[in-house]
């Protein structure tokens, strides 16, 4: 199978798709999904965006590492367009568009400059407005089906809370995950092998937070893999003991969990803190790639703050021009030496001078202090994600042994 699509990728980006006999081979079934067909051509495009997404060298050994975890979630995807359809909920164009302006945001791009980038790399709009309609759709079923069926309970909050005053002493570890699952012990051993091609790419220098969110099974996916600040404590069991002998920098993997293999990266230690004062800022960035330009865009931020008096309009801003908007509420002592003196004596909805940042000049907002305390409704809201990332994996597994998948290649 990998050695025929590698082939035919590489064919198909030379010589394009008119006409041809190799036009034609591309239409034939890589998979039947339920009776629905997931063609040749469709994994061609998906892993073409897979590649380029991810910061990968688009080469024949890439392509054959890929293909097996691209078909895999495109069959995935289509289990759950499926699930959404036969639940009556349908993502409408103007959700796709949505999905469609964010990225070119994320990307600081116009919508217009998004989608000829993508052209000019060789992806075309319908596949990542497919990757979109599946991400939307399931976002939906799990909203509707799944969110509703978890309640956290005051003493599961207060648990929680004197576990973490507990560890206050503890060190913190901040760790990345990418997570491929399988469902019964046929399918272990491909779930091992695809984590272990992921695990070459990344140590041949593909970057870890696109391939996460390109690959990944887990609901941290959308942030790159992000696990953020935990003691080591609080990792799932199979990782504490691993991720205590890394070094920051470093990878490891695979390694085998319960229901799927993991492929971790430290990406910083830091030394035990007491509970502290907190912050949340919204961030607005005035793009600019060059010196010129950013004195352009920082005078343009400072007019911009002028008329800020609430993160709810510097979160317009942020739609606008670029930016974060509103991020978590986090120590005041790990925000950078520049921006910890720039919000210091700002009060709630008052934003500041403008900083150079990487991409542009950027201005915060505060849009809460906590002074020394436990945010119990930061801690219910982990609780309910965990929860539903939970149930929501159980129910793929439960689509897919339901499924009748027949992979043809």
């Amino acid at each position: 199978m990998n050695r025929l699509l590698s082939t035919l990728i590489a064919l198909l980006l030379v010589f394009g798709l008119g006409g041809s006999a190799l036009a034609q081979n591309s239409l034939r079934a890589a998979a039947v999904v339920n009776d629905e067909v997931i063609s040749v051509l469709d994994v061609i495009l998906r892993l073409r965006m897979a590649i380029v997404s991810s910061g990968l060298e688009d080469t024949p050994e890439a392509r054959d590492r890929l293909t097996t975890p691209v078909l895999r979630s495109l069959i995935d995807e289509r289990l759950q367009l499926q699930e959404a359809q036969r639940l009556d909920i349908a993502v409408t164009e103007e959700e796709i568009e949505g999905g469609l302006e964010r990225l070119a945001q994320q990307n600081r791009m116009t919508r217009e400059q998004f989608l000829l980038s993508l052209r000019e790399r060789g992806i075309l709009e319908e596949a990542i407005r497919n990757q979109l309609r599946a991400q939307l759709s399931w976002r939906e079923v799990i909203t509707r089906r799944l969110a509703p069926q978890v309640d956290i309970t005051l003493e599961e909050i207060e648990e929680t809370v004197a576990r973490i005053a507990a560890d206050a002493s503890e060190p913190r570890v901040r760790v990345a995950e990418i997570f491929i699952a399988f469902d019964n012990p046929s399918q272990e051993n491909e779930a091992r092998v695809t984590a272990g091609r992921l695990l070459d790419e990344l140590q041949n220098g593909a970057p870890f937070q696109p391939v996460a969110q390109q690959f990944s099974q887990s609901a941290t996916a959308s942030v790159g893999g992000d696990m953020g600040w935990l003691t080591v404590q609080e990792l799932p069991s199979e990782l504490a003991e691993v991720v205590g002998r890394m070094q920051p920098g470093s990878l490891a993997g695979p390694i085998r969990a319960i229901g799927g293999y993991y492929i971790v990266a430290l990406i910083d230690r830091r030394a035990a803190e007491n509970i502290e004062d907190r912050i949340q800022l919204a961030e607005f960035i005035v793009p600019a790639s060059d010196e010129d330009e950013l004195q352009v865009a920082t005078a343009e931020a400072a007019r911009l703050a002028e008329s800020v008096q609430s993160c709810a309009q510097a979160n317009s801003l942020a739609q606008q021009y670029g930016g974060a908007g509103t991020q978590s509420s986090q120590p005041f002592s790990t925000l950078s030496a520049e921006v910890r003196d720039a919000v210091s004596g700002l009060g709630i909805g008052q934003p500041s001078a403008p900083l150079a940042v990487e991409g542009g000049a950027a201005v915060y907002t505060v849009c809460l202090r906590e002074g020394g305390r436990i945010d119990r409704q930061a801690i219910e809201s982990d609780l309910r994600a965990e929860r539903v990332e939970l149930l929501a994996r159980r129910y793929m597994r439960d689509l897919r042994r339901d499924s009748n998948v027949e992979i043809r290649l």
